[in-house]
């Protein structure tokens, strides 16, 4: 897994380096970084990024929850994407590794939040087609 991280860091490295090169522009300017046009924003490259630092938030999170659920749906709440029911339902439903402990615990919970959070997960399950003791 470190190695993937070191080689997409490489591979990043390298498409920042030809990005600059096709735009003319200069990595630094008098030891400044120099800003670049808005357009950059919405780059392959900095989509790229964006997906990647929000994939290790997400893992973040998830770290989290298995460590104390209530504190890894804390951080999920503070960083983009996590402040719903539906939202969070989404994360417990989709992320892999979490601890089935933890998600039960986090799901028993008899605060409101979490109560909307437990009504979104099961309304994101489909059931049908399932035997009582399988579903």
């Amino acid at each position: 897994n470190e190695t993937s991280i070191l080689a997409l860091e490489c591979l990043v490295a390298m498409m920042r380096a030809l990005e600059r090169g096709s735009q003319g522009v200069p990595e630094h300017n008098g030891g400044a970084e120099t800003s670049r046009p808005s357009s950059a924003d919405r780059s392959p490259l900095r989509m790229f990024e964006r997906r990647q630092e929000q994939k290790q938030l997400l893992a973040k999170a998830a770290s989290k929850f298995n460590s104390s659920a209530k504190k890894g749906i804390q951080f999920l709440r503070e960083i983009e994407g996590g402040k719903t029911g539906k939202d969070v339902a989404l994360f417990l439903l989709t992320t892999p590794g979490l601890s089935k402990t933890s998600l039960g615990e986090y799901l028993g919970e008899n605060d409101e939040f979490a109560l909307s959070v437990l009504k979104e997960y099961t309304e994101m399950i489909d059931f049908t087609g399932m035997s009582f003791d399988v579903a």
